[in-house]
Parts: C-alpha cells; structure tokens; sequence
C-alpha cells in the first residue's frame, strides 16, 4: 500500500502538482457541534486542526466561529440500464450543507 502512495505522488510531483498547504481561515478558533453523521464531522475537524491554523475547540464560549450542518442529503442516482432492465451503473450524492457564523 505504501509503495502505490509513493508511486502515486511522485506521478503527481512529475506533472507539475504541488500541495496547497495551509489555509488561512479569516478566525483563530471554531466549535463545531455534534453533528447527525459524525463522519464528516470528524473528517472536516481532522482537516480543519492539520490543514489550517484554526484550532477547533469544545466549548462554544471560546470559539470565535460556531460551523453548524444545517442539512445532509444522500441520493441514489441510475445513470444506465441493462438490456434485461436491470441497472447497471449508478452514482452515489452525498450533500451537506453548513454555515459558519461567529459568536
């Protein structure tokens, strides 16, 4: 497994694709509340805590922004058939929608 990673970035390296590195978010601390599917919850904190210098804290009182899920949809989309009318391939959507306000 480690050898398809290190083949696959150094493929990404030859072409030219460089890391985007830290983002600069425009707040120094965010909570997040508990959300219904904790797995893009906790996805979005791991991404948030290494990719930014925003610190996601647990207490709303010390955050200087509150990120909310305020919708989560997920769909089931056939995109072909077979000739016996079974289906053949699909598309899976996930959808979520946020919004960040400060305290």
């Amino acid at each position: 497994m480690r050898i398809i990673l290190l083949l696959a970035a150094l493929s990404l390296a030859g072409c030219g694709f460089q890391l985007r590195g830290t983002a600069d978010l425009p707040f120094k601390t965010i909570y997040m509340p508990p959300a219904n599917q904790p797995g893009v919850a906790l996805d979005l904190r791991r991404n948030i805590q290494a990719g930014t210098r925003t610190t996601v804290v647990d207490v709303p009182k010390l955050a200087e922004a509150v990120l909310e899920f305020t919708q989560e949809s997920r769909e089931k989309v056939i995109l072909s058939l077979a000739a016996t009318g079974r289906v053949r391939e699909f598309e899976l959507q996930y959808r979520v929608s946020f919004r960040v306000h400060d305290n």
